[in-house]
């Protein structure tokens, strides 16, 4: 193969990694990603561990700096969420009308302010589903683990 041959391919080559750099980097992030969280599910043992790949995978971002400030909106929306819950247990200790009113208007609340703030709806909306579900799984009645701590 004579040199300008090779330099020809070799220039050819070089202008495909260029042109294709950010994909590739995406691809090894995802890699990356996908591989930690099924090493983290194996090591924990956890019941089915593809759906730790699996969410990584969904959840990994093309830019990066849009996964990182998705996952910031989404730690502060967890901190106030749990923030909220915390203020109505102790609000209505056991009183299920009034917690079951509060935990309405807090997911009304979320709800509107998540259609005003359309870029930050990740952040107005993770506090709803951090007070609600909780409070929604959680059995009510004679035989909840609350009630009944020897059913724990």
């Amino acid at each position: 193969m004579s040199a300008t041959a090779q330099a020809g391919a070799e220039s050819a080559a070089t202008v495909w990694l260029r042109a294709n750099a950010r994909q590739l980097a995406f691809g090894l992030r995802l890699t990356a990603s996908v591989c930690l969280a099924l090493y983290v599910a194996f090591a924990l043992q956890v019941e089915d561990p593809s759906w730790a790949g699996t969410s990584a995978a969904i959840t990994c971002q093309p830019v990066l700096g849009a996964a990182l400030r998705k996952g910031q909106f989404r730690f502060l929306g967890t901190v106030v969420g749990a923030v909220f819950v915390v203020l109505l247990s102790a609000a209505f200790p056991q009183e299920r009308i009034g917690f079951l009113g509060g935990l309405v208007a807090w997911a009304g609340l979320c709800c509107f302010a998540a259609s005003l703030l359309t870029f930050t709806s990740v952040a107005v909306a993770r506090p709803r589903s951090n007070a609600t579900i909780p409070c929604t799984v959680t059995p009510v009645g004679a035989s909840s683990p609350v009630a009944c701590p020897q059913n724990l």
